[in-house]
């Protein structure tokens, strides 16, 4: 491929000897065939080279190594071009451009520009990226306080578990107090008419004092009436 038309100040005026006979285009990196003298492009000849086994595609000698031309490369140099830089008006020669290409202004303005649509991508993605931790640590806190009232809740069940533990134990201490008494009691007036006649009163005191304490040892307290029921 050669120098794009798009590129000249005034492509009309330039000679059809400066121009490539395979792509049509200005010469680039042009190179000729030391038989018949023909120009190409360098890029040009080496692809035709590569589907013709080397030749020539003007005169058909064989190209073994390809030879720059100097003569028609200083005529390209003088070429009237344009900056291709998209706002940038500088017009010049073709071997001036370079040159201007390491100060174009229009240049420099569209890396400005670049950086600022970078920089605004990347203040959008830091707005996202805040607003997704702050969504994070609210989620988080809201976490950490529920975890806070279920330990808070289970400690509270601790504590009422250990009382009423500790209240089955001293009401089961009690019923067995006053088993052993009653058991005393009724060895005691076992041979008496009397304490027989004393029985059903000492069970239902018993009973009372029995629901009183604590509702949960009421299987006890039966198991006692049961026991005294079958005593002869």
């Amino acid at each position: 491929m050669g120098l794009d038309d798009a590129e000249l100040v005034r492509p009309d005026s330039v000679s059809v000897t400066l121009r490539c006979p395979i792509c049509t285009e200005v010469f680039a990196e042009p190179v000729f065939c030391s038989v018949c003298q023909q120009v190409f492009c360098q890029d040009c000849i080496e692809k035709a080279m590569a589907m013709c086994e080397a030749a020539c595609p003007t005169c058909r000698a064989p190209m073994k190594r390809l030879q720059p031309s100097l003569v028609v490369g200083s005529l390209l140099s003088e070429l009237h071009v344009r900056c291709m830089q998209p706002g940038c008006y500088w017009t010049g020669r073709r071997d001036e451009r370079p040159a201007h290409g390491m100060q174009c202004l229009a240049k420099e303005l569209g890396k400005i520009q670049e950086l600022r649509l970078h920089l605004e991508q990347m203040r959008a993605a830091l707005a996202f990226k805040e607003d997704e931790l702050l969504s994070l640590q609210l989620q988080l806190r809201s976490w950490t306080d529920h975890a806070n009232a279920l330990e808070n809740q289970a400690k509270l069940k601790q504590l009422q578990l250990n009382a009423k533990q500790s209240m089955l134990e001293f009401t089961q201490r009690e019923v067995d107090d006053l088993k052993c008494q009653l058991q005393q009691t009724i060895k005691q007036h076992h041979a008496s008419h009397f304490g027989h006649s004393l029985l059903p009163l000492i069970f239902i005191l018993f009973f009372l004092l029995h629901v009183w304490l604590f509702y949960d040892t009421l299987p006890a307290v039966l198991g006692i009436r049961d026991c005294l029921l079958a005593s002869p």
